[in-house]
C-alpha cells in the first residue's frame, strides 16, 4: 500500500512539476502567509544543496509541515531533504515521498 501511494505521489509530482530541481506548488486556499514564506524558503535551501543534485522535488507546507515529493538520484538525498528541511525556521515536521532512481 505504501509503495503504491509513493508513486502516486511521485506521479502526481513529476505530472506537475517542471524539468527543475526543485519547485513549489502554487499555494492552496488554506495556506497561511507564514505557510507560504517557508514553502520558499525550504525549496531554496533545497535547491542551494549540491548533494540534491540530480534530484527532481516538489514542496508543499500547510501548518509549518513540509512534504516533498519527487524523485531522487539515490537513496542518501532522501536523508539530505530531511535534514535540510527540519534546519529551517518554522518547519515542524518533514515527509518525504520520494523514490531513488535506477541511475
Amino acid at each position: 500500500m505504501k509503495r503504491i501511494l509513493t508513486g502516486c505521489a511521485v506521479a502526481a509530482a513529476l505530472a506537475v512539476a517542471i524539468p527543475a530541481f526543485a519547485q513549489d506548488v502554487a499555494p492552496a486556499a488554506q495556506q497561511s502567509a507564514s505557510d507560504v514564506q517557508l514553502q520558499h524558503e525550504v525549496t531554496h535551501q533545497l535547491t542551494s544543496d549540491r548533494n540534491l543534485e540530480g534530484s527532481m522535488l516538489v514542496v508543499s507546507v500547510l501548518d509549518g509541515r513540509v512534504n516533498v515529493v519527487g524523485t531522487l538520484r539515490d537513496h542518501s538525498q532522501e536523508t539530505e531533504i530531511y535534514s535540510v528541511a527540519r534546519h529551517v525556521d518554522g518547519v515542524r515536521s518533514v515527509f518525504v515521498f520520494a523514490d531513488a532512481g535506477s541511475q
